[in-house]
């Protein structure tokens, strides 16, 4: 937030006057002596449709293989329950609401331009709208998902990090010929996918990426491997074949547990039991022999810890390690 430049001087020592945004008042749209918040604006520098997130003349930017263009779609969770229950009785009154209501809307119609126009997004992300409780952006595939994060971090700052006010979204990859309204019905879909997250006690508050829906904390830790397998296979630390392996190791867990999930068991069971089924040997056989490489060490401690970098994930590690492994293999690919 920014302090005014029009504070009268008797009251500087007095009072702080504060701003949502840098925006100066002169470039909004003037409304009974205020101004109206607009999440949207012009596209980034040098972008003039489609194609060019993805085009070879960008500068500042290394471009990867992989092009696409992400298409973000974010809303906030049980809306219609949080006005009907997220009050006492005797608090529940129509102002109240009216101002939850407003308070909601005011982050998507005015912090999320703030989000948007930061160095690391400014010529990457473009809101096509924002406002209400939900979210509508694209921009570069690769930056898209870090957008979510922030996105999802300042929001759940913004409401003092209230467990049952959340937070799910949903991305999509498109080309840059394909048809817009298509590609939002899709990172619709993906959205929907999301709120539909169940794991243990935790319910939506996810985010679906390369077609697995993750908790924000399973995605955090998946942005952390995938950060992890760029930097060592730039510094020639690990060969692409890492990911194929973690690909295949992914694969024998889910068949193993697809296979307990026929028999009457729960979930503890069933995780339990997959814990120690064949992946894990291959796990440690792929991972293990080579014990001078680091990042490798790093990696199989994760998946057998379900811990990366201090932070415990919902699911297993073993559960989603795809999800960094295909990310990374977009990243690189050449």
């Amino acid at each position: 937030m920014y302090i005014s430049n029009f504070i009268p001087e008797d009251i500087k020592n007095r009072a702080l006057i504060y701003s949502l945004t840098d925006t100066v008042i002169r470039n909004s749209e003037l409304v009974d002596g205020g101004y109206i918040l607009n999440a949207g604006g012009k596209p980034p520098e040098g972008v003039n449709e489609l194609k060019d997130f993805v085009s070879d003349n960008r500068e500042k930017q290394k471009e990867e293989g992989f092009k696409r263009i992400g298409i973000l779609r974010m809303d906030v969770d049980n809306l219609g329950k949080l006005f009907k229950k997220g009050f006492r009785a005797e608090m529940k009154t129509l102002s109240r609401i009216s101002q939850l209501s407003s308070s909601i809307s005011l982050f998507f119609k005015g912090c999320m331009k703030e989000i948007a126009s930061r160095e690391e997004f400014k010529n990457d992300v473009y809101i096509i709208y924002s406002g209400g409780d939900d979210l509508f952006a694209i921009g570069r595939w690769n930056k898209i998902p870090e957008f979510a994060m922030t996105v999802r971090e300042e929001f759940s700052n913004y409401v003092c990090h209230n467990p049952s006010i959340t937070l799910s979204g949903g991305i999509a990859l498109i080309k840059d010929k394909y048809p817009i309204s298509r590609g939002a019905n899709l990172a619709g879909m993906a959205e929907e996918e999301a709120k539909s997250y169940r794991y243990n006690h935790h319910e939506k508050d996810a985010i679906y990426f390369l077609g697995k829906a993750l908790s924000w904390k399973d995605f955090k830790i998946s942005s952390g491997i995938k950060d992890l397998l760029v930097e060592a296979m730039e510094d020639k630390k690990i060969s692409r074949s890492v990911l194929y392996r973690l690909r295949q190791i992914h694969e024998l867990h889910e068949k193993e547990s697809k296979f307990l999930k026929n028999e009457d068991l729960s979930q503890d069971d069933i995780e339990r039991r997959a814990r120690w089924s064949k992946w894990m040997w291959m796990l440690v056989y792929n991972l293990g022999r080579n014990k001078n490489n680091e990042t490798l060490r790093i990696l199989g401690e994760a998946i057998l810890n379900d811990k990366f970098n201090g932070l415990n994930g919902e699911e297993p590690l073993i559960s989603y390690i795809h999800v960094p492994a295909n990310w990374a293999d977009l990243l690189t690919r050449r």
